[in-house]
Order: C-alpha cells, then sequence, then structure tokens
C-alpha cells in the first residue's frame, strides 16, 4: 500500500521548496492550505491508528481549508512562522553538534534520526535560533522567506523520499545521502526561487 503521508511531504514538499516565496507573496491561501493540510495529516496519522485511507486525505483538505482561510490576514505571521520553523531545523543540527562533541558523522547520522528526546542543548538552541530567525525575517523578510521555504520544502521533500523510494534502493536508508540530499534540494530551491524573483 503506498504511503500516503510520504506521497503529500513529497508533492508539497516540492511545490514549497521551489515556489515558497511567490506562493506566500501572490497567493497566502494555497501555502496555507498546503502547510495545513500537511500538519493536519501528519497529526492525524500520528494519533489515528490503522486509519483507512479516506481519513488522511479527509484530514489534508480539512486541515488545508483551515489554513487557507487563515493565511490570507495573517500572511506575515506565516512569513515568521516559517523562518522560525527554519531556524528551529538550524538549532537542532547545531545542538546535535555540541552534543556529539563535533564528531561529524554522528551529528549527520541524527540530523534525519529524531529522537523524541530532546536533550537541554538542542532545545535551547531551538529556541535561540527560531527566535533569530523569525526575527530576521522582520527585517530580510524576501531572502529569509526563499531560504526558509527552500530547506524547509526540501526537508519535508526528503523525509517523504526517504519512506517512499527506501523499499526500492538501500540509499534512501542512508543518513550521509540523505543529508547530503537534502542540502542540494535546499540549495537548488534558494537559488530557484531568487532567480524567478529577479526575473
Amino acid at each position: 500500500m503506498v504511503d500516503i503521508l510520504a506521497v503529500v511531504e513529497l508533492i508539497i514538499g516540492l511545490v514549497i521548496g521551489f515556489s515558497g516565496k511567490n506562493i506566500y507573496k501572490t497567493s497566502p491561501q494555497l501555502g496555507g492550505f498546503m502547510i495545513g493540510g500537511l500538519l493536519s495529516t501528519i497529526l492525524v496519522i500520528t494519533f489515528v491508528a490503522a486509519s483507512p485511507v479516506w481519513i488522511p486525505i479527509a484530514a489534508f483538505i480539512g486541515g488545508g481549508l483551515v489554513g487557507a482561510l487563515i493565511a490570507g490576514p495573517l500572511y506575515m505571521i506565516i512569513v515568521v512562522l516559517t523562518s522560525s520553523l527554519f531556524g528551529g531545523l538550524v538549532g537542532v543540527i547545531a545542538g546535535f553538534f555540541l552534543t556529539q562533541q563535533g564528531i561529524t558523522r554522528m551529528v549527520v547520522e541524527g540530523i534525519f534520526n529524531f529522537s523524541t528526546d530532546i536533550t537541554p542543548v538542542q532545545l535551547m538552541m531551538m529556541l535561540v535560533f527560531g527566535v533569530a530567525f523569525g526575527a530576521a525575517s522582520l527585517r530580510f523578510d524576501e531572502f529569509m522567506t526563499m531560504a526558509s521555504t527552500g530547506f524547509l520544502g526540501a526537508f519535508i521533500l526528503t523525509t517523504g523520499a526517504a519512506r517512499l523510494f527506501t523499499p526500492m534502493t538501500a540509499l534512501f536508508t542512508d543518513s550521509i545521502f540523505l543529508v547530503f540530499f537534502w542540502a542540494g534540494v535546499g540549495t537548488a530551491g534558494t537559488i530557484f526561487q531568487n532567480q524567478t524573483e529577479r526575473e
């Protein structure tokens, strides 16, 4: 059976990673629909055991509609939250680096193998970077939106691809490959958004 959440993550990650800023700027409702749909689907799949296929689909549509309704009037808040989420992700990586005493392979392997046990160092770094990136988005909103949507979209796409393609190839079980894949897609998405913005 196809992993519905993985497919949703793959599509949304691709769209957000390469068109995030344009979507937020020209059609914030569409961005709100995708983010709201993704979050509600994750919640349903996480907390509703063995749910039929139609439940995650209904959750995606319902959450997406709610996200679309609040996205228009809360555009700047969504930009700040997106940048804060990106900052939190950077903070997690920085926390891994500090707690693993800079052992590169252990840091890389930990990025896509999140544990529910967040260390105090990781939590502190998540808060610090989250607040810093959120504040930076108020002054550099265009760049922060491109970077945050580029790398967050790439992260969503990578997690979806890892679950979807692992049965086909063992490459997607390798943490080193996943990190380079994420960084490459995130960089490509940010550059693509920047180029389309100039045009």
